[in-house]
């Protein structure tokens, strides 16, 4: 891009002298070692994850098992009703998005097996392309090759990136095809010819997490209100081609077993009243339940959730969008990243990032008044895709400073620069690693106890073959520790539990006091008293006590 035409962009000029120093070569080879460390350093942080773990990261693992194994998008357990399951196996894609598991698949394909880690070392593959993301948002955005240098490196060793970034889930591929889309459009802007490859990015970011859609509003409010000259929406139809293509497949895979292009059960989650109803029967949630709260009891519960959701987008950086003062966050040092970027936060403030806001606004508005109560995590796992503008913001705030310092010290500047990248390279691997460590000894605690529950309750009791109804804190690792095929227990009533349980096929409850209490808990007080119930296990391990129930 010539200096007349970035003039034109109203683009800052670039400090040619300085970013000449460094070779195209030499530039070629710090972004490839920055992909190679943060692949390696992401591989030696997640080192001791080797099994499942709770929640969403036992789901996309089985999930990619069953890929990989010829199944299908199918998995054998119920997490939630909301998607109304009326039997097993359930498809696998009815409520979370597949890319995560896609990815594993691959990486178990590839090793020829269907370890936790195979599906690990994809993601790790995947996500170590992030430093050039962010170097090409640089260039795109602001033409700057010491700002995307400096950016990638950043970006390499983000410290909540190290370990999300590190397993299949949706933090890591949020962070490449978000970020991705983001590049993609604002590249599309100047050349007509990426919109097919906006298109694609797009989906699979969609893909990945069904708000990604939102960056279809991206591209769209910026094709319209930040290229130089307004377009035709006709324009767009490359893009509109290449995200067709590539969200075919899916689209067709639901509705040979959906129904439907795409899965409308999430929409159930918005009327929640709290974040326990997930464990609600569809039946059991209704507009008019939902509006007997009142409306000065709806708008403080969104009040709320838009303050955490709004600290998240500020810190996230330093918390990796986590809940602030938690026992497991110990994130100190990357304040100091935090800082940067509100003194950078300037550069946000340009035509060219509209796609930026449109899409932080959207999500923000959705996981803010859509899903006040099931929003909150979702929206911190959108940060991932938001933060290499803002490493990006922080990399121009060092910058600024070092100039300032080393005023006509160009050797001592460059010094300067690395002593600051491995600063905070250290800090990052510092961070990250014990709490991927902490991460990884809940896994195995939890792999030992329902091994445990497999081999002494449920092997001795014949019942490895039927479909159980379980009270437990996370029936995804139950299922992917023992290939039992279980259900969560509906927070109902007894009847309607009952109900339910027929119709998925459910033959016995399992009552674990130690789990949390997100079922009814006087509905199962109310089972145990209940002489139609059959009780034919009763047995203590430790300070756990276990019960089954045959249901009538």
């Amino acid at each position: 891009m010539s200096r007349d035409h970035r003039l034109r962009r109203g683009l800052p000029a670039l400090n040619n002298s300085e970013s000449e120093t460094l070779s195209r070569n030499t530039e070629r080879l710090l972004l490839l070692l920055a992909c190679v460390a943060t692949g390696l350093a992401k591989y030696w942080v997640s080192a001791e994850r080797t099994v499942v773990g709770y929640g969403d990261l036992a789901h996309y693992t089985t999930l990619a098992r069953n890929l990989a194994q010829g199944e299908g998008m199918w998995v054998n357990y119920i997490a939630t009703w909301l998607s109304e399951p009326d039997g097993l196996p359930v498809q696998g894609a009815s409520y979370w998005m597949p890319m995560p598991a896609l990815i594993a698949s691959l990486g178990m394909l590839v090793a020829g097996s269907t370890s936790f880690v195979a599906g690990k070392l994809a993601i790790i593959v995947l996500t170590s392309v992030a430093p050039l993301i962010t170097y090409g948002l640089a260039r795109e955005l602001w033409n700057d090759r010491r700002l995307g240098l400096l950016g990638a490196w950043l970006t390499a060793f983000l410290h909540a990136f190290l370990y999300t970034g590190a397993v299949p889930v949706t933090h890591g591929p949020a962070l490449v095809f978000g970020a991705g889309s983001l590049w993609a459009i604002a590249a599309s802007l100047r050349d007509r010819r990426y919109l097919p490859v906006a298109g694609i990015l797009i989906a699979m970011a969609q893909l990945n997490r069904a708000d990604g859609v939102f960056w279809w509003l991206a591209l769209i409010v910026c094709f319209r209100f930040a290229a130089n000259a307004r377009k035709s929406w006709l324009a767009l139809w490359p893009a509109a081609l290449g995200y067709s293509l590539a969200m075919a497949p899916f689209w067709i895979y639901n509705s040979l077993t959906l129904g439907s292009p795409m899965p409308g059960s999430l929409m159930n989650a918005a009327l929640l009243t709290n974040y326990s109803e997930l464990y609600f029967l569809p039946e059991q949630l209704s507009l008019e339940r939902y509006l007997d709260q009142g409306p000065l009891e709806i708008l403080q519960q969104k009040l709320g959730t838009a303050g955490k959701n709004s600290w998240a987008f500020l810190t996230g950086l330093a918390t990796g969008g986590e809940r602030t003062g938690g026992k497991h966050l110990h994130t100190y040092g990357p304040h100091i990243l935090v800082t940067l970027f509100l003194l950078g936060s300037k550069r946000l403030l340009r035509r060219e990032l509209l796609g930026f806001w449109v899409y932080a606004l959207a999500t923000f508005a959705l996981y803010t008044v859509v899903f006040t109560h099931s929003g909150r995590t979702s929206f911190r796992a959108v940060m991932f895709a938001l933060y290499p503008i803002q490493i990006l913001c922080a990399a121009g705030s060092l910058l600024w400073i070092l100039d300032r310092i080393f005023v006509h010290k160009p050797k001592i500047k460059l010094a300067a620069g690395i002593a600051s990248v491995l600063l905070f390279a250290a800090i990052g691997l510092l961070e990250a690693k014990p709490a991927a460590n902490r991460k990884a000894a809940a896994a195995k605690q939890m792999q030992v106890a329902n091994t445990l529950f497999l081999e002494e309750v449920i092997r001795p009791a014949g019942l490895e073959d039927s479909l159980l109804l379980v009270s437990h804190d996370s029936v995804h690792a139950l299922h992917a520790h023992t290939g039992l095929r279980v259900a969560s227990i509906p927070l109902s009533s007894e009847s309607e539990l009952r109900a339910a349980a027929s119709r998925i096929g459910a033959t016995h409850l399992v009552i674990d006091d130690q789990a949390p209490k997100s079922p009814d808990w006087n509905t199962l007080e109310e089972i145990r008293a209940n002489p139609a119930y059959t009780r034919v296990v009763s047995k203590r391990m430790g300070k756990r006590k276990v019960e089954i129930y045959r249901l009538p």
